[in-house]
């Protein structure tokens, strides 16, 4: 199978096709597609199970936390 020869060419062990649609589902999620596009390209029925293919990865999370708005300062409400 190519892809096998691919896999053990590049060094990539204990890899499984099925990873490439978590891959694809976490990618997606973090470049901002909304979940339900999300959940009809992948062809899941609940919105569940696109949920639990889309991995969220530190960094992002860490860059969403950072943006996180708590309170507004005095000068930016009379803008």
């Amino acid at each position: 199978m190519a892809l096998r020869r691919i896999l053990k060419r590049a060094g990539i062990e204990d890899f499984r096709l099925h990873d490439a649609r978590h891959t694809f589902a976490s990618y997606q999620a973090m470049a901002g597609l909304q979940p339900r596009a999300l959940q009809e390209l992948l062809g899941h029925k609940d919105a569940r199970m696109t949920m639990r293919y889309s991995h969220l990865a530190n960094a992002y999370l860490r860059a969403a936390v950072d943006q996180v708005v708590i309170g507004v300062e005095k000068a930016e409400k009379s803008a």
